[in-house]
This record gives structure tokens, C-alpha cells and sequence, in this order.
């Protein structure tokens, strides 16, 4: 874990705690696992009280007819005297271990367990009371009752090992995904852009090279119609100059190439129409508002899964006692699905699997299932 995340050791409960993984000392004391660790490798007993006061903690078990736990007061008071003071004086942690007496014969050992009473009995019972119950001796049963604890037990590590191991799969699995989305959002979105800037800079030039090339044309119409007014004004000046004269002989002589004038500027003007042009426009902006609306529209949501035919199936059997999804060729997050229905299905007994495809996360739903539901 630690050659994972740069020689650091993070805490799992993500309080913040890390430390290097070459000074694992540098941990505080987890106090609970210490004290059971303790526990387990020293069992304390639990205190025994003097049989005659009953007020000190024992120190010694009389090995004798007392049969009997003293503290030292009490024993160098009873065994002082007579036949008590050959009785052999043990430390009360030798003692031998006690044997629960029956309940219904106070001075027998129980010897059976009875499965039908589920209680302790001792030989005389299961003679008469408990005569016809399946009993089992009290040892075997003992033994049988610690291999089913410790099974159920493992069980229960086991399941939690797995979730703890799903939990970290999960965290990682987020971590991946996310820096997938991201990643993908980012290359979308900066790919949008570029391709927005590059359309937006083709688009501008287009516009000013049109721009330019119009104007061009404009201007040097506007030139060709300066040079028919220059022309016009010395025509112009001609003429008035002849007719302040008031000479019909120049004024005749004028007339020529007055016309010739007139001729010639009507030719030119000809050709000079008034100008004009075909307008531009930029098309396909307005769909750029749809655009816009779709961009708004990408959503970062959760990825529900379904399965119509297992939900038909279920909903078409809802008091059925055996179900085949043998066909639909189940995955893990199908079996998801049906361990979900199976939490509040209480007929069914036989369900069946045939050619599903599902690992043992797939199982563990259908474990976690199980549980809920027997």
C-alpha cells in the first residue's frame, strides 16, 4: 500500500493521519486491540471469593475434605487445628475445574445437552424426564457448539474482509472514474473550443476579405465618376465662357464638339452603371442556439442499471416458489437487481442460475440475499 502512495501509509477512516512506511512506531496506540491482544495471550479469571468469609479474594484451595477456596486468614484459622492440618494447601489457581451441577439434581454433574428442552441434564434425567429426547453428551456438544461459533465467526470475517476489500476496490474505482470524466470533459470541451476559435477566425477573415474586396470596387467607381465630373466641370466652363461671348459664330463653332462631348459621357456613364451589390450574410448562427442548449444539457449523473426481463419475470411471479433465469445470462449488477427483489420475496425456495456470467461480487449479493432472506 505504502509503494502505491510514495512510502506514505494513509489512515482508512480518511481522518488525515499518514506516516512514512518506514516508521510504522510512529502510529498511536489502537488501545482496544491491545488490551484484547492481552487479553487472549494472559486470560485473567475472574476473582474467587473465600468460601468462609466471603468477603476477601481467595488464596489458596484446600486439597482435603474442604474442597474449598480460603483466603489466608481463613485458611491459617481453619487448618490450624485437628485433622484440617494435614489437608494439602494448593494456590487457589490449581484448583481443579468446577462442573456445573443439573439443575433438577443439585448434586449431579450435568453429563448431556437435550436438543428438544435445550438445556444442560444429567444422567438420571435423561433416564426418566428427558426418557425419548435426542440428547448428546455435553462434551461432544460443547465441542460441536465451539466448531459452529467459530465457523459463523470466520463467516462473519470473511464477509467483513470482503466489504472492507470491496470498499477499497470501490474508492479506487471512483478515484478512476472520475479522472476518466474529468479527462473526458476537459478534451471534449477544449475540443469545442478550438474548433469554435478556429471557425470563429476563418469566419472573420472571410468577412474582412469580402469587406476589403468590396470596397475596392466601390472605390475605384467612386475614381472613374470623379474623372466624368472633371471632364463635365471643364465642359462646363467651356460652355459658359462661349455663351458669355454672345458670338453665334463660336457658339456654333462650339456646338461639334459639344455633342461629341455629350456622346462620349453618355457612352462612359453607360458603362458606369450605379453600383451595386449582393449582400453577405452569415449563416447557420441560429443553430448555434441549439448548440448552446445541448452544451447546457451534458450532465454529470449516476449510471443506473436495469434489467426489464428480470424485473417482468419477478413482477409476473410474485408468490411463485421457483424462478428460472437460467436464459437471461445474468451479470454481477443483474444479480444485484435480483438480490434486491429477493429481500422482500417470501415464497420463493428454488431459484435458478443456469449460465450466468457472474464473479464473486455476484455472489456475495446473492449471499448478502440470503441472509436477509432464508
Amino acid at each position: 500500500m505504502a509503494s502505491k502512495n510514495n512510502g506514505l501509509l494513509e489512515c482508512p477512516k480518511k481522518d488525515g493521519m499518514k506516516v512514512q512506511g518506514n516508521a510504522i512506531n510512529a502510529l498511536l496506540v489502537n488501545e482496544t486491540v491491545r488490551d484484547l491482544i492481552k487479553f487472549f495471550d494472559n486470560p485473567e479469571p475472574a476473582a474467587v471469593q473465600c468460601h468462609r468469609c466471603a468477603t476477601n479474594e481467595a488464596d489458596y484451595w484446600c486439597d482435603g475434605d474442604c474442597r474449598h477456596c480460603f483466603c489466608s486468614d481463613c485458611w491459617n484459622t481453619i487448618h490450624e487445628v485437628g485433622q484440617y492440618r494435614t489437608h494439602t494447601r494448593r494456590s487457589v489457581g490449581d484448583r481443579p475445574r468446577e462442573v456445573p451441577q443439573c439443575q433438577g439434581h443439585g448434586d449431579h454433574s450435568i453429563q448431556f445437552w437435550c436438543e428438544q428442552c435445550a438445556r444442560e441434564i444429567c444422567g438420571e434425567c435423561q433416564q426418566t424426564q428427558h426418557a425419548g429426547h435426542t440428547s448428546t453428551e455435553i462434551g461432544t456438544y460443547v465441542r460441536q457448539l465451539k466448531e459452529q461459533c467459530e465457523v459463523r465467526l470466520e463467516g462473519v470475517q470473511a464477509s467483513l474482509n470482503y466489504r472492507s476489500d470491496r470498499a477499497d476496490k470501490l474508492i479506487t474505482e471512483v478515484e478512476k472514474e472520475s479522472e476518466f470524466n474529468q479527462t473526458r470533459v476537459r478534451e471534449t470541451m477544449q475540443n469545442l473550443r478550438n474548433l469554435i476559435d478556429r471557425r470563429e477566425e476563418t469566419l472573420l477573415g472571410e468577412i474582412r476579405q469580402v469587406e476589403t474586396a468590396d470596397k475596392s470596387a466601390i472605390e475605384e467607381h467612386k475614381l472613374l465618376l470623379q474623372d466624368e465630373q472633371q471632364n463635365l466641370i471643364e465642359q462646363v466652363l467651356n460652355f459658359a465662357v462661349v455663351s458669355k461671348d454672345e458670338q453665334p459664330q463660336r457658339l456654333l463653332n462650339a456646338r461639334r464638339p459639344f455633342d461629341d462631348f455629350i456622346r462620349r459621357a453618355d457612352a462612359r456613364l453607360s458603362d458606369l452603371k450605379p453600383r451595386s451589390r449582393i449582400k453577405n450574410h452569415v449563416t447557420g448562427l441560429e443553430d448555434l442556439a441549439t448548440l448552446q442548449t445541448k452544451i447546457e444539457n451534458v450532465k454529470f449523473e449516476p449510471l443506473r442499471h436495469t434489467n426489464p426481463n428480470v424485473e417482468q419475470i419477478f413482477d409476473n411471479n410474485p408468490n411463485s416458489t421457483t424462478l428460472n433465469l437460467s436464459s437471461s445470462r445474468l451479470k454481477d449488477l443483474d444479480i444485484e437487481l435480483v438480490a434486491n427483489r429477493l429481500a422482500c420475496h417470501r415464497t420463493l425456495t428454488t431459484l435458478k442460475l443456469y449460465s450466468s456470467e457472474i464473479s464473486e461480487m455476484g455472489a456475495q449479493y446473492l449471499a448478502d440475499a440470503l441472509r436477509t432472506n432464508q
